[in-house]
């Protein structure tokens, strides 16, 4: 949901319908739960047994322009993300449970693609309890707590190095205090090093 659309909306009921039509027309499709090492060729491979594929994009880390663990596909026809939808939601990619839900599409021309989590990852990995390796291994949070460091095999990401990184967050969100431990800037820079 895009909460600015949403706030900006006179309605609850007319934000929902602006919604439905452009996901009506959309041949956009968002692939979540994806591993941290799972491949845009991977991707394409896959999602393409349904239809042709006209791009991925790659859901990223701002500060590391690596994987966050979801994707955009954009399908040459609308029958293909309709497929995509019906077929491959809750199947495995890469050892992987994937979700497979429709997008409203202009990923690229709206800045989507940046993981939105405080410390450039997504939000739902920042508080995850358990350990997951295909995710980076524990949560940053629970990293901290535990006093241990992130097992990510940092050598097997693929880093996105020619994506222009967005613009640096303000400073309400770079100062979110983690237990009072340290700002998000300097969780990044830890996770990074």
């Amino acid at each position: 949901i895009d909460r600015k659309a949403m706030l900006a909306a006179p309605s609850e009921a007319a934000y929902l319908a602006q919604r439905d039509r452009e996901v009506a027309a959309s041949k956009t499709v968002y692939v979540g739960n994806l591993s941290f090492y799972t491949t845009e060729q991977q991707i394409e491979a896959y999602m393409s047994t349904v239809g042709p594929v006209a791009d991925v994009v790659m859901g990223l880390n701002p500060y590391t322009a690596q994987p966050s663990g979801f994707c955009f596909v954009e399908y040459v026809e609308q029958s293909g993300a309709a497929a995509a939808v019906a077929l491959l939601h809750k199947t495995r990619l890469d050892d992987r449970v994937v979700r497979v839900s429709w997008d409203i599409g202009s990923v690229r021309l709206s800045g989507r693609q940046w993981a939105r989590g405080w410390t450039g990852g997504q939000t739902r990995d920042e508080y995850r309890q358990g350990l997951d390796l295909a995710r980076g291994g524990f949560s940053v949070r629970r990293a901290v707590e535990a006093g241990v460091e992130r097992s990510i095999l940092r050598d097997e990401l693929v880093t996105y190095n020619w994506v222009q990184k967005p613009p640096a967050r303000g400073p309400k969100q770079t100062q979110k205090k983690l237990g009072g431990a340290f700002a998000a800037k300097d969780a990044a820079k830890r996770m990074r090093e």
